[in-house]
């Protein structure tokens, strides 16, 4: 990724009766090859990683029915895959949601 792209954030939750597990967030990468921040988090041990990115929300959080692994492959995403670059008409029509 590079500094300007979009990113599209499936957030996924276990919990029965979830309202999770859907593309939640819209984000714009603001920086790469950044250092993560996050060691007081870790529960083994450190390893800095020097070559994150950095995110930005750009889009209230996304809240509705739709945007589920059955809408995502309805229209070409898989939804065993981590990361996928999207043709124009997938990037369209998850932006739709965004706007």
């Amino acid at each position: 990724m590079k500094v300007g792209d979009y990113v599209f954030l499936f957030v996924s939750d276990k919990t029965e009766g979830s309202p999770y597990n859907r593309v939640m967030f819209k984000l714009q990468v603001v920086d790469t090859d950044c250092s993560r921040d996050d060691k007081a988090y870790y529960k083994v041990p450190f390893t800095p990683d020097n070559s994150c990115f950095k995110l930005k929300n750009i889009a209230g959080k996304y809240m509705g029915k739709d945007l589920d692994h059955n809408d995502l492959e309805a229209h070409g995403i898989s939804r065993y895959v981590q990361y996928k670059r999207l043709s124009i008409e997938q990037a369209e029509w998850l932006d739709s949601y965004f706007s």
